[in-house]
């Protein structure tokens, strides 16, 4: 069973990487690695990686409907064969 990794913080997300986090959710999925969109991805992973960190961290949920969710997500967060929902039961 996965459980959270510790090193998985809440980070402070600054007006330029709320504006690069919302474009990169408009790009295709197979984007140009050496066009524009992939100098703007490499622009966000580099914003990410310098992020400050909000000094909170989120628990696991103790509900175990819920907990069945987050691992989920966890180990397929591309998967949408079954809607949260579903996963609910």
């Amino acid at each position: 069973m996965l459980m959270p990794c510790p090193e998985r913080e809440v980070i402070v997300v600054s007006p330029l990487l709320l504006e690069l986090i919302q474009a990169f959710s408009e790009l295709p999925v197979r984007y140009d690695d050496a066009g524009t969109d992939g100098r703007l991805v490499g622009v966000l992973l580099d914003r990410l990686a310098v992020a400050d960190q909000a000094g909170l961290m989120l628990p696991w949920p103790e509900d175990p409907r819920l907990g069945d969710i987050c691992r989920q997500l966890q180990v397929e967060p591309a998967d949408r064969s079954q809607s949260r929902a579903t996963l609910a039961g």
